[in-house]
């Protein structure tokens, strides 16, 4: 199920809770400086065994969305990929989706599923 634009514009002005995460991003050019792969794992599988939830990667905790160009997209949706299929047990296959709210590119990551076993790293 994708999030509504106006769905997100809502959660950014109210901020976090059990089903919503926002997660500052850092580069250097075309390298990932933040987060780091491990601290993407754990927020996933919080996620997974918490019953599924929204991420949404370019946006500071106070909901202030960050330019993310498209060739940073292209370094984040690889690696949310990869961890979910390389660092977390069972693998999860999860729905990135790339939006763009008020004129800025703003990276989604929808986890949508239900996990029976719990997951770890």
């Amino acid at each position: 199920m994708m999030v509504r634009d106006e769905d997100i514009q809502q959660r950014l002005k109210l901020g976090e809770d059990n089903k919503w995460e926002f997660k500052r991003v850092e580069f250097s050019g075309r390298h990932l400086l933040s987060p780091s792969r491990g601290d993407l794992a754990a927020e996933i599988i919080a996620f997974a065994n918490a019953d599924g939830g929204w991420l949404l990667m370019g946006v500071a905790d106070d909901g202030i969305l960050q330019d993310v160009n498209r060739e940073q997209m292209d370094v984040l949706d690889k690696l949310v990929v990869e961890v979910g299929t390389a660092a977390i047990k069972p693998n999860l296959y999860i729905n990135v989706y790339r939006r763009k709210l008020f004129g800025k590119r703003k990276f989604a990551i929808v986890v949508e599923f239900f996990v029976e076993n719990s997951c770890s790293l």
